[in-house]
């Protein structure tokens, strides 16, 4: 490439007018991070938020009480006990795999607040590490700004709100940037790490079923036997009647949500989850029966597979039709999003730059007081994104080749 070209290529990157209106954008959301912040830290300092179900799950497995570790009424007991003001104010019940709560068995040992402090400096931390690890592969954000990277994660407010509720979302971020620096050189490795984030299975499920569909053998059998070694594990940890309890949790919390008061007592509501879950619940919410929104939801969750299975193999893909069709997907687990954002952003497509600026900012929805009514809107640059990738010529699948390397937009 002569010099008169190069410098031509980088002034078409600095005028990607959809990355100019990310950063135009981005003082008024590192602005609002601020107000967030203010409000927010001392609720969870006081145990009104996500981390008192992981600290106390934590203390159950710590302290004999695995057993009961997804029985409601337990669970209720013991936060009641450690946080009986909190528990008036706010429901938050431990609803992921049971390995998880060996880190909060040890963080458990600490007072809670210590244990909040604690967990916020680790969550900053795989925040800072998610970053360096993209860094290689966002080099046209780099080059407009070095320090837009940074300035667009902390504004991102997803990620914010895993920090304030104590929330998981960021480790599964890192882990999933450390699979993808690896994927090009150790798939197996890579899908090893990616399914340590198996607290969030189902994200991790469906991204290995897309892998699969591409034949991406080594980095989908990475996954799923890291998995199956999670799953033990779990099932060790709770015994065969606590993993029967956490089926039934699921059930409850999935097919089981027909009516307010189960919604209530397990305090999830599926019109606010940025997936096809909330924006077909929204649309038929009243007007059908609940088991035929869940199957609407599970037809368009093929549909949404199937499409992808059909594109070239890439990352980004994988993981936008995976955020598409995972059960539960609420605003903290958005902090995800923050990998297909950077790289559309880096992209050379306008209308995926667009939609991955809008969803920088469209989770805000979710702090306004109708949220409850309308919080899918979040996620329709999601749907967005990933129909923009499908109707991308160049990302179709023309030939199928087996073990076709993974690629990335950038």
């Amino acid at each position: 490439m002569d010099v008169s070209t190069k410098e031509n290529s980088d002034k078409r990157q600095r005028k990607f007018w959809p990355l100019e209106l990310a950063l135009g954008l981005l003082p008024f959301s590192l602005l609002m991070q601020v107000a967030v912040w203010a409000i927010y830290l001392p609720f969870g300092l006081h145990a009104v938020a996500d981390f008192r179900s992981l600290y106390t799950g934590g203390y159950m497995v710590r302290s004999g009480h695995a057993r009961e570790l997804f029985d409601f009424d337990a669970q209720m007991k013991f936060q009641t006990i450690f946080f009986p003001q909190a528990v008036k104010t706010s429901r938050s019940i431990a609803n992921h795999p049971a390995y998880e709560e060996l880190l909060f068995a040890l963080l458990s040992f600490l007072p809670y607040v210590h244990a909040y402090w604690l967990f916020l400096v680790v969550n900053i931390t795989a925040a800072i590490a998610s970053v360096y690890l993209l860094w290689p592969r966002i080099r046209n954000l780099r080059k407009r700004w070095y320090l837009a990277p940074a300035l667009l994660t902390f504004g991102f407010f997803p990620l914010n709100r895993a920090l304030l509720q104590g929330q998981d979302s960021i480790l599964l971020l890192l882990l999933l940037c450390i699979g993808f620096a690896m994927m090009d050189h150790r798939p197996s490795t890579a899908g090893l790490v990616i399914s340590l984030g198996a607290f969030r299975f189902q994200l991790v499920l469906p991204l290995a079923l897309i892998l699969i569909l591409w034949r991406q053998k080594r980095f989908a059998l990475g996954i799923l036997g890291s998995g199956a070694i999670a799953a033990a594990v779990s099932i060790l940890i709770t015994g065969l009647h606590g993993t029967k309890l956490y089926v039934d949790h699921l059930y409850s919390t999935g097919v089981g949500l027909s009516d307010p008061a189960s919604m209530a007592k397990f305090a999830t509501l599926p019109l606010t989850m940025l997936n096809l879950e909330g924006m077909i619940s929204a649309l038929f919410w009243k007007r059908l029966p609940h088991v035929w929104i869940e199957v609407l939801v599970l037809i368009a969750s093929i549909l949404v597979i199937y499409a992808a299975s059909r594109m070239r193999p890439s990352f980004e893909v994988a993981l936008v039709a995976a955020c598409l069709v995972s059960y539960h997907f609420n605003p903290h687990d958005a902090t995800i999003w923050l990998i297909p954002i950077f790289l559309a952003l880096c992209g050379p497509y306008t209308t995926e730059g667009f939609f991955a600026a809008a969803m920088l900012f469209s989770p805000f929805v979710s702090l306004l007081p109708w949220k409850g009514e309308y919080g899918y809107i979040a996620a329709i640059p999601l749907l967005g994104l990933f129909i923009a990738m499908m109707l991308n010529p160049e990302r179709r699948l023309t030939q199928q080749k087996p073990q076709a390397p993974m690629v990335a937009n950038t």
